[in-house]
């Protein structure tokens, strides 16, 4: 390893996996959680577990520290309803639900574009942006939470078998967690 700086080498995980090793164990003999991600969490934590996963994951879980197949599909759009729609049409992610391997997750977040930010900072001079931004008129991402509200996007998870993880910007709001709650007690 050069000058100590574990980034630097090529090859990093040969002083990674130990210490993860050493502080969690692995799959078979440690706390981290390798079974099946359809099993509710309450059995997982009874059993002293602990989920883990990492996005890119292929030299971990091949030294059996974490199995984990993680789906999240960044939607990329600053319209709920195409949110919504992109989300109920993803057909990779619904497929990977149905296989209890996969760690699936929803992002409900929408993502502003240049012409949300040059809309936002030259209203007087850029017309063409601010007709091109977003169409809630949004100048914040407070603002665009709440055009993307959870409550609006159980009803397109229709086809999903299990959801490990929904993303919302701005978990706080109201009703928020109300939402995801029902959700996971109606599965």
């Amino acid at each position: 390893m050069s000058s100590n700086c574990t980034d630097c080498d090529s090859n990093p995980y040969q002083y990674i996996i130990p210490i993860i090793n050493n502080i969690f164990g692995d799959c078979n003999n440690g706390i981290i959680w390798c079974g099946n991600y359809n099993t509710i969490l309450k059995d997982i934590t009874n059993n002293n577990k602990h989920i883990v996963f990492v996005t890119d994951d292929s030299t971990l879980s091949s030294n059996n520290i974490f199995k984990s197949n993680y789906q999240n599909t960044w939607q990329g759009t600053n319209d709920a309803d195409a949110l919504r729609n992109k989300i109920m049409n993803d057909s990779d992610s619904k497929t990977k639900s149905k296989d209890d391997n996969w760690f699936v997750g929803i992002q409900n977040m929408l993502t502003p574009d240049e012409n949300d930010f040059l809309g936002l900072i030259t209203p007087r001079y850029t017309a063409d942006y601010v007709n091109k931004a977003n169409k809630y008129r949004c100048e914040s991402l407070i603002c665009l939470a709440k055009a993307s509200n959870i409550k609006d996007l159980i009803p397109f998870l229709n086809g999903y078998d299990h959801i490990n993880q929904i993303q919302v910007d701005w978990s706080n709001q109201p009703g928020n967690m109300d939402v995801i709650l029902n959700y996971n007690r109606s599965k």
